[in-house]
Order: C-alpha cells, then sequence, then structure tokens
C-alpha cells in the first residue's frame, strides 16, 4: 500500500531529531475507559518515523489553542485497549 498525500488530510511530525515527515491522519478518536484522545497517523513516505505500509498510534496532548498539540507514545499497559478501540473504529 502507498499513501498518497491527497487521500487524507495531514500533519506534519516533528521527530526528536529535528527532521520532520508527512504524515497523513487516518483517525482522531477516544477510548472512553481512559478519557483520552489519540490518533492514527500514516507516514506518507518511509522515513525514520516508519513505512508508509504502517499505521502509528499516539496518545494527543493538546497544547494549547489553534489545533496544537504533541504525541505522545501509548503506554504498553494499555497499548491494546487502544489499538483494539482503533481497529473497531475502522472496521465498522
Amino acid at each position: 500500500m502507498s499513501a498518497d498525500a491527497d487521500a487524507f488530510e495531514t500533519v506534519t511530525v516533528r521527530l526528536e531529531d529535528g527532521t520532520e515527515t508527512l504524515c497523513g491522519i487516518v483517525s482522531i478518536f477516544p477510548v472512553e475507559q481512559m478519557n483520552s484522545q489519540f490518533i492514527a497517523l500514516n507516514p506518507l513516505s518511509d522515513s525514520r518515523f516508519g513505512r508508509s505500509d504502517e499505521i502509528q498510534l499516539f496518545s494527543l496532548i493538546p497544547t494549547g489553542g489553534n489545533n496544537n498539540f504533541e504525541l505522545a507514545e501509548i503506554d504498553e499497559s494499555v497499548f491494546n485497549l487502544v489499538a483494539d478501540e482503533f481497529f473497531r473504529i475502522v472496521e465498522a
């Protein structure tokens, strides 16, 4: 599967090393049991962030107004809960 920038709303993700990669926003979704929002991203080209045929899941941390947010890795103890909710949404 090769991602196409026109098929998604996109976001530029800035990595810790300062590099940036363009990602398609697959879904932004809540996990009710955690009272948190999560985001599923698809890198639009292979990069250090991931391959273009992978979906990356992150916790969304609001950082003020104007749709600004940070991505946080999901703790291993709840990753399966988040992944299950994502798959439930996309398979519906």
